[in-house]
């Protein structure tokens, strides 16, 4: 399996981000992180991996770095990013099977 990179201008609104990032997971298999590089968001997918539509990834925006999923969901990654121009950490969970 092989490792695919999208990125995101820092311009997007988190709303567009998380639009994006689930669009592409569809298209180009799990998310396994997300990162700020510069002026964009960068989103890493394992390619060959999908999941149902109903386990879709979720993102949130959270405070700290400890902060955790919320029930009946498993962690997927943490990481930064931007929303609108503005720094911000992004949790991202999975709904458990």
């Amino acid at each position: 399996m092989a490792v695919k990179f999208e990125p995101y201008e820092k311009t997007k609104t988190f709303d567009q981000l998380k639009t994006q990032v689930r669009a592409n997971e569809a298209l180009n298999g799990k998310l396994t992180g997300i990162e700020r590089q510069g002026d964009f968001t960068i989103a890493t997918f394992k390619t060959g991996m999908s999941y149902p539509a109903a386990r879709r990834i979720t993102l949130a925006i959270v405070d700290d770095d400890n902060s955790a999923p919320d029930d009946g969901f498993a962690l997927v990654c943490r990481g930064t990013g931007w929303d609108a121009g503005k720094e911000v950490k992004i949790l991202a969970s999975r709904k458990k099977a």
